[in-house]
């Protein structure tokens, strides 16, 4: 989402920054980089609400923070603006984390801790392959993606899909291998941060 337009204009910087900010000023800034920052996020995994309420954090920090922001040889503003992006965003997911744990805290007893992480690992795991499967879909032609939907998935047998689609029942589990595979790596891949 960067763009290699030049550098935000010295002068709008100049008026973000103290008593004296021009309104104006937060008016352009906002229209200009309000949109980057939320692609940001949203580069970053988080639903578009959730972007949308680290945008509006990172337009605060900015205001709090313009007026100490002073251009150096390296870098420039869009590269300050990602920074404090960056750490706005970890805040956010930090705070959700807190959240979550203290939501959980009650249902952590010795007795139901197994239990609710078995089933946490079980959404987790469930939540990557469908998200690998969508992946790969886009990358697979429909007639693949069509033989290991219809047999992996449908549980119909290789030979009818063959039958009804007029291929041979080897190509039939070929496809079906050759996207089981791609949806393991996926996974793996989503699962390393990917």
């Amino acid at each position: 989402m960067d763009h290699p337009a030049a550098d935000t204009d010295p002068s709008l910087i100049a008026g973000l920054a103290g008593p004296a900010a021009e309104p104006a000023a937060w008016e352009r800034f906002a229209a200009r980089y309000g949109p980057q920052v939320r692609g940001w996020c949203r580069a970053w995994g988080l639903q578009p609400a959730d972007a949308d309420d680290v945008t509006q954090d990172v337009m605060v920090e900015v205001a709090r923070q313009v007026g100490r922001y002073r251009r150096q040889r390296v870098g420039s503003f869009r590269r300050w603006l990602r920074t404090v992006a960056r750490g706005a965003y970890s805040d956010y997911v930090a705070a959700a984390r807190r959240q979550a744990r203290a939501a959980a805290a009650p249902l952590l007893a010795p007795a139901a801790a197994d239990d609710l992480l078995a089933r946490l690992e079980h959404e987790y795991d469930l939540e990557l392959a469908e998200r690998a499967m969508a992946r790969v879909r886009e990358r697979v032609a429909d007639s693949t993606w069509t033989m290991f939907d219809r047999t992996a998935l449908g549980g119909e047998t290789g030979a009818a899909v063959a039958a009804e689609l007029g291929v041979v029942v080897g190509s039939v589990y070929a496809a079906r291998s050759k996207v089981q595979r791609l949806i393991r790596e996926e996974v793996a891949r989503l699962d390393a941060g990917g």
